[in-house]
């Protein structure tokens, strides 16, 4: 390996297309001032001047348990100069203090209030978030687990995407990443907790994994006999399908069942299994026949009175705005070639169509569709000479024909 762009090619061309579709995706990156966060800074400087992202935001934790005030200016000037084209997102919080109050140790309070953080940051951007676990990591975590009593599922903890977080570095090998580290060693904010053995993770760092690598351990081999070839490359369909629904048939079978069947597509999109006060909710509003609209921190939850149930992830492509490259329309993986003097716009700016007898408000032809409410400002809309020429339902649904001008449908 001659610098860290042929291990970051080197990745790229191993990777399936699921994979490929995350690193497109909005990304909110947790940068810890370590070596592992630093790659994946680096990783994702390399990805989006390859324009294979978009631009993404880091987002750092100045916890209080090590940082002092010349160290934070030069981690803020450092990401300042290495990474100006990216949003950077600063927080501060008193762990010590907040530890103390809540009675739970440094690491987990830390750990509880940075994703407590980037959860609100993604939803607020709707992006997934990025950390720097790798294999190692894995292997600390799983004696965790089973210190703590966990079970055979830890085995499989750890996954590249779950909870809609993306683990990169877990891609790479031992070898890539340990080139990787001393190339850029001297970038790196070395956290000094990393070497408290105060942290059971730090012991186990320190005492018990040390003599596993003598042993002869391969830790990424390791890894991957615990994690099928569905969990490292998502299973392309997981990623394609934007939401899931359940016939409005099925809901009416006992609540019972119906709780299964709702985990079953949760877990399928990557989610947690739905609380029980919200299902009871969501049950509730299903036998009395309402229309609704309920949510959680994942996902949004859609029903009219007839239709079916709809189940739509908060970082949902069908969430986002359509993109335009060049000429052509992409949302929801469909695609649309605009003509001669055509253009893309939405319900927000254009709110009527033409039909055979009159125009109509396009909010009113959503509803005949049931088309669920969270979607509908970023169905394309295509204008031509300043009227509305079609509506693209078929981005939504393939069974659906595109609602055009002077249509008597």
């Amino acid at each position: 390996m001659k610098d860290p762009n042929q291990v970051f090619e080197n990745l790229i061309s191993r990777c399936s297309k699921s994979i490929l579709m995350l690193f497109e995706r909005k990304a909110i990156l947790a940068y810890s001032g370590g070596k592992d966060s630093l790659i994946l800074l680096y990783f994702y400087k390399y990805l989006f001047e390859n324009k294979l992202t978009q631009s993404f935001l880091i987002y750092h934790l100045v916890h209080g348990i090590r940082e002092n005030q010349n160290e934070v200016l030069e981690i803020k000037n450092f990401i300042k100069n290495e990474f100006y084209n990216f949003e950077f997102i600063l927080k501060q919080r008193n762990i010590p203090f907040l530890a103390k109050r809540i009675k739970k140790s440094l690491e987990e309070t830390g750990r509880m209030f940075r994703y407590k953080d980037l959860k609100k940051i993604s939803k607020n951007h709707n992006s997934i978030i990025l950390t720097g676990h790798h294999t190692e990591d894995y292997l600390e975590s799983l004696f965790i687990n089973l210190i703590r009593g966990g079970g055979e599922n830890s085995l499989g903890t750890l996954g590249v995407f779950q909870n809609n977080i993306f683990r990169p570095l877990l891609l790479f090998t031992k070898q890539e990443r340990e080139f990787l580290y001393s190339y850029f060693q001297d970038k790196v904010f070395e956290d000094s907790s990393n070497l408290s053995e105060s942290f059971l993770r730090n012991r186990i760092r320190k005492k018990i994994t040390p003599e596993l690598f003598r042993e002869g351990l391969d830790i990424d081999k390791l890894y991957w006999n615990f994690h099928s070839l569905e969990d490292i490359y998502l299973n392309e369909e997981k990623i394609l399908v934007p939401y899931q629904k359940i016939s409005y048939l099925n809901l009416k079978i006992e609540t019972i069942l119906l709780k299964k069947i709702i985990d079953s597509c949760l877990i399928s999109l990557g989610l947690h299994p739905i609380k029980k006060n919200l299902f009871l909710e969501i049950v509730d509003l299903i036998r009395n026949q309402s229309s609704f609209l309920k949510e959680n921190s994942e996902i949004y939850f859609w029903k009219s009175t007839k239709s079916d149930l709809y189940l739509i992830p908060k970082n949902s492509k069908v969430l986002e705005k359509p993109r335009i490259k060049g000429n052509e329309i992409f949302w929801n993986h469909c695609s649309y070639i605009l003509k001669e003097d055509e253009y893309l716009s939405s319900v927000i700016t254009h709110k009527h169509i033409e039909v055979k007898f009159g125009t109509k408000e396009i909010t009113e032809i959503f509803r005949e569709f049931e088309i669920p409410s969270p979607m509908r400002m970023h169905i394309p809309i295509i204008v031509k000479n300043e009227e509305v020429s079609a509506i693209l339902l078929s981005f939504f649904d393939k069974n659906l024909r595109d609602y055009k001008k002077n249509s008597i449908q």
